[in-house]
């Protein structure tokens, strides 16, 4: 460890409307993503999302980043600082899971998680098995409260260890945590293969926990004045967009965090820098402060609209549509080979029972083609009678 010099930060502002206000744009960027995977965006709606949200998955790692950032920023040593964390996030995810249940049974009884998938989801260690049925039961947008559990646990330990470092031995940790997430897919495809690589950095709490540490050790490097590169905000909200649109044409498991990571982190800290001195932004008014503190509260009520939404369009609900979405995303977790079986699946009965009797009927074929499609042949081709 290197030893810390003496502080030189400056008073912190107890809040950053800023920051608040990009909660609510990147949960709604993650909710539109998921209607475009549900195949809710149709015609030209549909080709611009495949284009702009093709990467929306990007966005749970700037939800981790800005954790990360945070929960540092305003971090005090008290004893009861779990507790706080577990009464402002579990209650409202077990109201959801609650909520989950009722309406996915009545809908598909299929849809019910087994016991030992609801008991991993209600302890918050589903995302830890590799596993659909685990990692997407109930609440599907659960597994990121999986990640925050192990967050949460490790930030005193992870507070305690940057609060010791210098600004050299911060630029350090922060570049160790960016280049695992870099290069760890690269490092893990080669050992145990691409579908359990995507798991891991896609998934599993470990690997998100480097998102989670660059944005610890971002905030530390911004409370202490050793960030030097100071973007105004709309050209860093420029670039994490740009990112995010790259990422949409990124290979898994880079487009989920290696491709956006460095420019969340300069979105953040320009975000940070816009409110400690005082400026507005278009991020801070209000209505969109308002709506990005009810996202920060749980993130386990958009899991309703996920599910909400696709039963009311006749689909079967968020497992198959979460089967849709992996199989552009091959891993432990694609439950689906043929991706033709979820069309099929999800189409309403009506339509299903039309095409079946269609394929089954025989097919007239010659004049009779015609006659029984209850059009009359042409003139041209018809008998010519005697006189």
């Amino acid at each position: 460890m290197l030893p810390s010099p003496p502080a030189t930060t400056t008073a912190a502002p107890a809040r950053l409307p800023s920051l608040t206000g990009l909660r609510w744009t990147a949960a709604f960027v993650v909710f539109a993503f998921h209607l475009h995977v549900a195949g809710i965006l149709h015609g030209r709606t549909g080709d611009a999302a495949r284009v702009l949200l093709g990467g929306g998955s990007a966005g749970v790692s700037f939800f981790f980043v800005l954790s990360g950032f945070v929960l540092a920023w305003s971090y005090r040593r008290r004893p009861g600082f779990h507790r706080a964390r577990f009464a402002r996030v579990y209650p409202l995810h077990l109201v959801t899971a609650v909520v989950t249940l009722l309406v996915l049974i009545p809908y598909e009884h299929s849809a019910a998680p087994p016991r030992p998938a609801l008991l991993a989801n209600l302890t918050l260690t589903h995302a830890w098995v590799p596993r659909p049925e685990y990692v997407q039961s109930l609440n599907t947008v659960s597994w990121t409260l999986s990640c925050e559990a192990l967050f949460y646990a490790l930030l005193p330990c992870l507070m305690a260890a940057t609060r010791r470092l210098n600004p050299t031995g911060l630029w350090l940790s922060g570049a160790a945590a960016t280049l695992v997430v870099a290069a760890g897919p690269a490092v893990l495809t080669a050992f145990a293969g691409r579908g359990a690589a995507t798991w891991f950095f896609h998934w599993a709490p470990p690997g998100r926990l480097p998102e989670f540490v660059a944005g610890v050790v971002l905030a530390r490097l911004v409370a202490t004045g050793a960030w030097r590169f100071h973007p105004p905000l709309p050209a860093a909200a420029a670039l994490a967009a740009g990112a995010c649109v790259l990422a949409g044409f990124t290979p898994a498991p880079y487009r989920y965090a290696a491709a956006t990571l460095p420019a969340f982190v300069v979105l953040i800290a320009a975000a940070a820098r816009t409110d400690r001195s005082g400026r507005g932004s278009a991020a801070a008014r209000p209505l969109t402060v308002r709506l990005g503190e009810g996202i920060g509260r749980s993130p386990s009520w958009t899991g309703l609209l996920w599910c909400v939404v696709p039963c009311r369009r006749g689909c079967a609900g968020p497992r198959d549509l979460m089967s849709a979405k992996s199989t552009s995303r091959p891993g432990p977790t694609n439950p689906v080979k043929d991706p033709t079986s979820v069309s099929r699946r999800v189409r309403p009965r009506r339509e299903v029972l039309i095409n079946i009797i269609s394929v089954s009927r025989p097919r007239p074929r010659g004049r009779r083609a015609g006659r029984c499609a209850g059009r009359r042949e042409p003139r041209s081709r018809r008998r010519p009678t005697g006189t």
